[in-house]
């Protein structure tokens, strides 16, 4: 054989060589067939049944009005609840304690009411500078 009619043999076997190689190698790397998605299925429309007709809505009974109350009456100085401070005595009605400016006193009532009275401890405490003067030494 010549040379030209070798020619279009080698194009045509080197095109099956090809394509034969090309499904061997599909073959061996086994690719995963690509199947599509289901399509998921449309799910039956409802069954509408007509139904009673509403019925009209009844109205709503007017309020009544109700009659307002009387103001409460203005308290008397003996019915509030407020600290009542007159010179040298404070008396407190809420718990009961009366204090003097001059008294020694311990309870928790009588101390804090003295205090928001005359703005100051009574006679009977001291401050931490006083008893630091005298001696005293705080604890670590």
């Amino acid at each position: 054989m010549n040379k030209k009619n070798q020619t279009p043999l080698l194009v045509i076997l080197a095109a099956l060589v090809a394509f034969v190689c090309g499904f061997a190698l599909a073959w061996v790397i086994k690719t995963p067939d690509v199947q599509p998605a289901p399509t998921p299925t449309p799910e039956p429309a409802p069954i509408v049944t007509p139904a009673d007709p509403e019925p009209e809505p009844t109205p709503e009974p007017e309020p009544t009005p109700q009659p307002q109350p009387a103001p409460a009456p203005a308290p008397s100085p003996g019915d509030s609840d407020e600290v009542i401070i007159d010179g040298d005595h404070a008396y407190d009605p809420v718990t009961g304690a009366e204090v003097e400016i001059d008294g020694e006193y311990t309870t928790k009532d009588e101390v804090a009411l003295y205090i928001y009275a005359f703005g100051d401890v009574p006679s009977n405490y001291i401050t931490k500078t006083k008893a630091r003067k005298q001696g005293w030494v705080c604890p670590a």
